[in-house]
């Protein structure tokens, strides 16, 4: 398992994505499971939550309460709120095939629930550069997360990768209490941490990748990897 998690971001400060009701419908449109099973073939693991399932913060009611894969839903809250045909801005790295993939799969379900998506595919540099400058609605992307799980960078209110520009009334004292309180209390505050997120729908987890060692079948058998070591103990490894 890694911190690092794949999510969908949106731009809070303009466009349609302003409200925390139209980020709601949208996340409806994650198919986690396709995206994990067939363009990360399993080598990931899927989430509700900004936190990885097996984290101690994870929160299980929370995950119960987070938007989750609905085309029927997303179709009929789009008409609700009236976006029918509205145009949609979708941002990701054509540097990673697997990235691309899955934005894909996002901008063919929120077409199929009656959106116009326009899906650019950049550069890093000029991926980096537009969301900088929120030329986006919404944007794919990954996010290397600390091993407890400081979501500060991503979701605080200065953080550097909050691209959106997301801010709510009491979310950096959250942040700070889920990530500095006593350990049996951190769960309690995770908790209440994750009903403002859910509630605003900032961004939508998608998943978190899993690091994996590739051999040739019945090569290799005594493997214990880690997270940037892939030769950790490798006097344990049993070559056949």
């Amino acid at each position: 398992p890694s911190p690092a998690l794949l999510s969908l971001g949106f731009n809070t400060q303009k466009g349609p994505c302003r409200t925390s009701q139209v980020r709601q419908a949208l996340a409806l449109a994650a198919d986690r499971t396709t995206i994990v099973s067939n363009i990360y073939a399993n080598h990931a693991v899927p989430a509700l939550l900004p936190v990885h399932p097996d984290s101690p913060l994870y929160h299980p009611a929370s995950a119960d309460d987070a938007p989750s894969y609905d085309p029927e839903r997303l179709v009929a809250l789009l008409e609700g709120l009236r976006l029918q045909g509205k145009s949609l801005t979708l941002l990701v790295n054509n540097e990673n095939v697997s990235k691309a993939a899955a934005a894909q799969r996002v901008a063919y379900q929120l077409e199929a629930a009656g959106l116009a998506v326009t899906l650019n595919q950049l550069s890093f540099e000029d991926y980096t550069s537009a969301l900088s400058r929120g030329e986006f609605d919404l944007y794919l992307g990954e996010t290397a997360l600390t091993a407890g799980f400081d979501l500060a960078p991503l979701l605080g209110s200065a953080g550097a990768l909050n691209y959106g520009g997301w801010w709510a009334e009491g979310v950096d004292g959250l942040l700070d209490a889920m990530l500095s309180a006593a350990p049996e209390e951190r769960v309690a505050h995770a908790g209440a941490f994750f009903a403002l997120f859910n509630e605003q729908a900032p961004i939508v987890p998608i998943l978190f990748k899993n690091g994996s060692v590739l051999t040739q079948w019945g090569q290799l058998s005594g493997l214990s990897p880690v997270r940037g070591n892939v030769f950790y103990r490798l006097e344990n490894w049993i070559i056949s």
